[in-house]
């Protein structure tokens, strides 16, 4: 499989914070050393999917910092769980 250390680094991320992240607060957690290849949230979102014992928690909108000509702005984002029963996303 490939970028497995990157894979086991997030895995050791998630068990670290059971009550669970985004991909983007997992990318900040993770060990420098792992995430050589890592540029972004999406890579960590890529990587995750079809990974066994990690499962896709609720939905939450978030709020953007900053202003567009519209207004704020939001966007939904997912956040990641390790489960011990080896939930598949």
């Amino acid at each position: 499989m490939r970028k497995e250390g990157a894979r086991n680094e997030i895995i050791r991320t998630l068990k670290a914070n059971p009550d669970g992240l985004t991909a983007d607060q997992i990318l900040q957690r993770m060990n420098p050393k792992r995430k050589k290849y890592i540029t972004n949230a999406r890579h960590i979102s890529n990587l995750i999917r079809g990974m066994k014992g990690i499962r896709k928690g609720d939905v939450r909108e978030r709020l953007s910092d900053t202003l567009t000509q519209y207004g704020t702005t939001t966007y939904k984002v997912n956040r990641y769980y390790y489960d011990e029963e080896g939930a598949e996303i």
